[in-house]
């Protein structure tokens, strides 16, 4: 019988463990659950927590995200160092395409990179 103990307590534990995961579910903060029972709603739930159910084919537990989900775009804020970094290269490409304007300008050819075709 000592040997079996161990083997029978294990046993024991899974079958707890498997049990409170099919008789029981999880609400987030985040979520609202519906409970439908043979399909038809059962009860909504709004709030977080540990509740019970039925099994799989009695209840089914429907999740959605209960976050406001806001898709403004956002253009305003830059902090300084951005905005001196951003006009210093707005500068540098001007700068460039100038200087390949005059060139165009002098020598009546497009430069297109190394190969000058």
């Amino acid at each position: 019988m000592k040997k079996n103990l161990p083997t029978l307590l294990t046993g024991g534990v899974l079958a707890v463990i498997f049990l409170l995961l099919l008789f029981t579910f999880q609400v987030r903060q985040t979520e609202v659950a519906v409970v439908t029972r043979f399909g038809q709603v059962s009860r909504s739930l709004m709030e977080p927590g540990f509740n019970f159910r039925a099994p799989w084919p009695i209840e089914k537990i429907y999740k959605f995200e209960n976050r406001v989900q806001n898709f403004e775009r956002k253009t305003d804020y830059r902090s300084p160092e951005d905005s001196a970094s951003r006009r210093e290269r707005m500068r540098d490409v001007a700068r460039a395409e100038a200087a390949d304007a005059r060139e165009e300008a002098e020598t009546g050819h497009r430069f297109h990179g190394e190969g000058g075709k």
